[in-house]
């Protein structure tokens, strides 16, 4: 009976043996499952993260669009003013001769006719 105490005690043992075992392992299994589970999260976070910056991308595209049509509003806002400017230097050009035309009339007037008049047969043309 002795012996079949003995392999009792033992078979005791070693099922105690196996169950340490069995809850070290079940320790291991739940820290590995924390240490997934975080790194699944910060997946999550990182996706989210490519999502927002996608969407930023996008908004910053169409920000750059609306630029890019002021841009263009404002080159043929200046191409205009540029053709106003030259068509006022050319029209400047042409009072400025006129001026000088009339003053010319004038002084030719006065010498010919004695006497200031705005328009003679001199400077009809």
């Amino acid at each position: 009976m002795k012996g079949l105490q003995e392999q009792v005690a033992a078979g005791e043992e070693g099922l105690k043996k196996c169950e340490e075992e069995a809850a070290e392992l079940e320790r291991g299994v739940a820290q590995r499952r924390e240490i997934f589970e975080a790194a699944e999260q910060k997946v999550k976070d990182k996706r989210d993260a490519i999502k927002q910056t996608d969407k930023d991308i996008a908004a910053a595209s169409k920000e750059l669009d609306k630029c890019d049509k002021k841009m263009e509003e404002v080159k043929i806002g200046v191409k205009k003013l540029d053709h106003s400017m030259k068509q006022f230097d050319k029209e400047s050009e042409d009072a400025r001769k006129l001026v000088e035309h009339w003053c010319v009339c004038v002084c030719v007037c006065v010498i010919l006719c004695g006497k200031l008049v705005e328009h003679c047969s001199v400077c009809i043309e």
